[in-house]
């Protein structure tokens, strides 16, 4: 691997507006990217690397919203990750859709509300305890239980009102714990503008890439 690339993680509350958010960014992400003059860098253009949800290409065969389901699509993730951070260029931004750090909060929500034994948190956490793939930059995108149901035109199978309360709870619980070692920038969505969202998360990630590729 060469020069590492920043890496902005996104997480947070179904239909916060996290993947909707990432799409939108992008492009002027790769509109925006460094230069160096006088020995600075500043901001220029850049090349972005997506790193899907695994949920998205998850087997069907596996069920949804299981430990197994959770294992697997961290699994797959890891392995993108990998292959993204060995195959950028130097000063690309590499985007995940939920990478690591929300893998680990998975594990913990599992664990917490006793849908798998100890021995099978220890295992999952052991697959991914990799501090080469935690972000530079995580991003959390929340929103109330009842905006997020609204959005999703209403409860689901397992996205309910008191599943995402739940969810909220136990990621706030999560911050607390002191679980997240990486630098934590957070936007509750709830009657938020997309378009203010997107500008501020953009300006967020510009300015720590600015800072990340001074420092290293």
């Amino acid at each position: 691997m060469n020069i590492r690339p920043f890496v902005v993680e996104f997480t947070g509350t179904p239909e916060a507006g996290k993947t909707t958010t990432i799409k939108q960014i992008i492009p002027l992400l790769e509109a925006s990217s460094s230069v160096k003059q006088n020995g600075v860098y500043y901001m220029k253009r850049a090349e972005v690397r997506y790193v899907r949800e695994a949920a998205e290409v998850t087997p069907s065969c596996i069920p949804k919203g299981s430990f197994d389901a959770n294992f697997w699509m961290r699994a797959h993730t890891v392995a993108e990750l990998f292959e993204q951070l060995y195959n950028t260029s130097h000063n690309d931004i590499i985007i995940a859709d939920r990478g690591i750090i929300d893998a680990q909060f998975f594990g913990y929500k599992f664990y917490a509300q006793g849908l798998c034994s100890k021995e099978e948190h220890e295992s999952f956490i052991s697959l991914i305890k990799n501090k080469t793939l935690l972000p530079d930059l995580l991003i959390y995108l929340k929103t109330s239980p009842e905006e997020s149901i609204r959005r999703r035109g209403g409860e689901g199978r397992i996205v309910t009102l008191d599943w995402v309360k739940n969810y909220n709870d136990l990621f706030e619980e999560f911050i607390v714990s002191g679980a997240i070692s990486v630098p934590l920038y957070s936007i509750d969505t709830t009657g938020v503008p997309q378009h203010f969202v997107v500008q501020a998360v953009t300006n967020k990630i510009m300015s720590d890439y600015v800072f990340f590729i001074n420092q290293r």
